[in-house]
C-alpha cells in the first residue's frame, strides 16, 4: 500500500531518520503537530469553496485527459492501419514494376497473338 507515493519501506526509513534527527524526546510532540496540521488541512479542503472549486476542476481535467487518451488510442489505431495499407500498396507496386521490367522475350511467349480469321 502506498500513501502519497511512499511505500512501507520508505516510510519506515523516514521514521528512523526523524528519530535520529529530532530525537526520541521531541518526536511525540512533532507527531502531534503533524497530525493537527493534517486535520486542519483536511477540514480546510472540506469547508473551503476554493478547495472545492479546485477539486472540481481537477476532476474535469482528469475526465478530459481520459477522453484525450481514448482519442489518441483511436488515432494511433487508424495510423497503424494506414501504415499497413501503405506497405501493401508499396509491395504491390514493387511487384508490378518488377513484372514490367522483366525481359520482353518472356512476355511475348506467354501472350499469343490473336488468330487472324476472316469471316
Amino acid at each position: 500500500m502506498e500513501i502519497l507515493g511512499i511505500g512501507p519501506g520508505e516510510f519506515i526509513l523516514i521514521l528512523v531518520v526523524l528519530l535520529v534527527v529530532v530525537g526520541p524526546e521531541r518526536l511525540p510532540d512533532l507527531a502531534r503537530q503533524a497530525g493537527r496540521l493534517l486535520v486542519r488541512g483536511r477540514n480546510w479542503l472540506q469547508s473551503s469553496p476554493d478547495a472545492a472549486m479546485v477539486l472540481r476542476a481537477r476532476q474535469e481535467i482528469e475526465q478530459e485527459l481520459a477522453s484525450l487518451r481514448t482519442s489518441l488510442l483511436e488515432v494511433q489505431s487508424v495510423r497503424d492501419e494506414v501504415i499497413g495499407a501503405a506497405r501493401q500498396i508499396e509491395e504491390s507496386v514493387e511487384s508490378l514494376t518488377t513484372a514490367a521490367r522483366a525481359p520482353s522475350c518472356t512476355r511475348s511467349s506467354s501472350i499469343a497473338p490473336p488468330s487472324s480469321r476472316h469471316a
